[in-house]
């Protein structure tokens, strides 16, 4: 697993309620690596929308939404605590092929779909 810190950071005229997804998002399913992202609140779901398949199913992460400094750092703690937690040595056969599924999904959707093109469509939709 990797645990993905994302960029959140508030520039004045910027909208802060945009999640960004950067290279380092990019290199985890690149490299076939799945990855949980610390970051702004909606990142998984904004993965979601654009196609990607997400892992936090794996280690029983809250739910995107959270806000607050409190609940971040809140947040921070259960998400690294999760990760320890998870016991990679006993997963079942159905639990490693559904994860390796996910994996080899994310890096065809990254290299084949047209992003262009949908970049296109969602601003046409906004």
């Amino acid at each position: 697993f990797s645990l993905i810190t994302e960029t959140y950071n508030y520039v004045p005229g910027f909208n802060a309620e945009v999640p960004m997804i950067t290279e380092k998002t990019v290199k985890s399913i690149i490299n076939f690596h799945p990855f949980i992202i610390f970051g702004h609140a909606h990142s998984h779901a904004l993965l979601q929308k654009l196609g990607f398949r997400t892992y936090e199913y794996m280690i029983n992460l809250p739910s995107d939404g959270q806000k607050g400094n409190i609940t971040v750092i809140e947040r921070a703690f259960n998400l690294i605590n999760a990760l320890n937690a998870f016991d990679y040595k006993n997963l079942s056969l159905t639990q490693f092929l559904k994860i390796q599924e996910d994996i080899d999904y994310n890096y065809k959707h990254l290299n084949n779909t047209d992003w262009c093109k949908l970049q296109c469509d969602l601003l046409m939709n906004v």
